[in-house]
């Protein structure tokens, strides 16, 4: 079972109770991502692994020149429908990251907007890069200080918009940024390995461990 993140961060206590709630809650919606493709890395393995041994016990009733037209009559379709269900579920757990990301940046915004009493108005397009100009100019957050977590997620935009617009394919190489458990093939990008959602909910969890405790001296003006 995933388990929630507890560190240093958790021994700093918010002045601002909304924060603090926030933080609770983005804990357990980053453990129920996680769980989320655990679970559906296992099942997809489980099936796999039940469809090589359909196979084997198949083809060792088929006699040996028929194998081979057997084989691939019955079998390349459904693993072929195999490698497209990982790719289908690796994509829109990548998708579901970011919609989380977004959502919870959002809801930061306004809780600021409440506490400030100052009116923000929410990006519509480029939702994190526009966040994060808006944490720097009308909060006051200082850009270096949050300038690799951001960078992180912001780079690997390009990733989860042509997942999500154009079948994974990019336009061109440039828009490419290489991480543990992603790939390019020609120009179209491909999730090979599960470390690299993992990975992108590290990015964001540090992220956001970093911006709550920046936030929360902004909002109540409290001393570093």
């Amino acid at each position: 079972m995933a388990k929630i993140k507890f560190g240093i961060e958790d021994l700093y206590l918010y002045k601002c109770g909304n924060l603090w709630n926030f933080k609770y809650d983005l804990d357990i919606g980053l453990s129920a991502l996680r769980m989320m493709i655990n679970n559906q890395e296992d099942i997809y393995r489980e099936r796999v692994e039940n469809f090589e041994e359909l196979r084997k016990e198949s083809l060792s009733n088929i006699p040996a020149e028929w194998k081979s037209s057997y084989d691939q009559q019955f079998y390349e379709f459904d693993g072929m429908a195999l490698k497209e269900l990982i790719r289908i579920q690796r994509n829109s757990a990548c998708l579901s990251i970011y919609a989380f990301i977004e959502n919870r940046l959002v809801e930061l915004l306004n809780i600021s907007s409440n506490e400030l009493q100052k009116k923000i108005v929410i990006p519509k397009q480029s939702v994190i890069p526009g966040i994060k100009n808006i944490l720097e100019k009308d909060i006051g957050i200082e850009g270096n200080e949050l300038k690799k977590e951001f960078g992180t997620l912001i780079n690997q935009i390009s990733t989860r918009n042509a997942i999500a617009h154009d079948d994974s394919y990019i336009k061109t190489k440039r828009t490419f940024h290489k991480m543990k458990g992603l790939e390019l093939d020609d120009l179209k990008i491909v999730i090979s390995n599960v470390e690299y959602l993992h990975n992108l909910i590290l990015k964001a969890s540090d992220l956001f461990d970093k911006l709550l405790v920046a936030l929360d001296k902004k909002l109540t003006k409290r001393e570093n």
